[in-house]
C-alpha cells in the first residue's frame, strides 16, 4: 500500500498510498503536514522510533474519504478492505466457541 520506495523521511515530503474502491487501486497523494497538539500528533501517534508510518496512512486515509471526521468510530472491516482490496467480514464473537470461530 505503501508506494515511495524507501523507508525514509522524504525530502520533498509527498507520499503516495494505494487503497481499493470495489477492488480496484486508487492512489492517494499528501504530504507531510500533519495535525498536532502541542508537539504530538493528534490523532494516531507516532511509534517509539519516532516512525510517521502510522500518522500518514491515516491521513491518506482520511482523504480517501474526505476529512478526518469521516474515519472516526468506522469499522474495522471495511478499513481491511480499504486497505488490502481483500474481502472481510466481522465476526460477533462473544457467544461462539472457539471452534465455531475457525469454521
Amino acid at each position: 500500500m505503501f508506494l515511495n520506495d524507501t523507508n525514509e523521511i522524504r525530502a520533498s515530503g509527498i507520499y503516495g498510498f494505494n487503497f481499493y474502491a470495489l477492488g480496484v487501486p486508487v492512489t492517494v497523494v499528501i504530504d507531510d503536514y500533519l495535525p498536532m497538539w502541542g508537539s504530538s500528533t493528534l490523532f494516531a501517534k507516532m511509534g517509539p522510533d519516532s516512525g510517521l508510518w502510522g500518522p500518514l496512512l491515516e491521513k491518506a486515509f482520511a482523504k480517501y474519504h474526505g476529512n478526518y471526521e469521516n474515519i472516526v468510530g468506522g469499522w474495522s472491516d471495511y478499513a481491511v478492505r480499504t486497505l488490502h482490496g481483500s474481502p472481510s467480514t466481522t465476526l460477533y464473537h462473544s457467544s461462539m466457541t472457539a471452534d465455531q470461530i475457525w469454521a
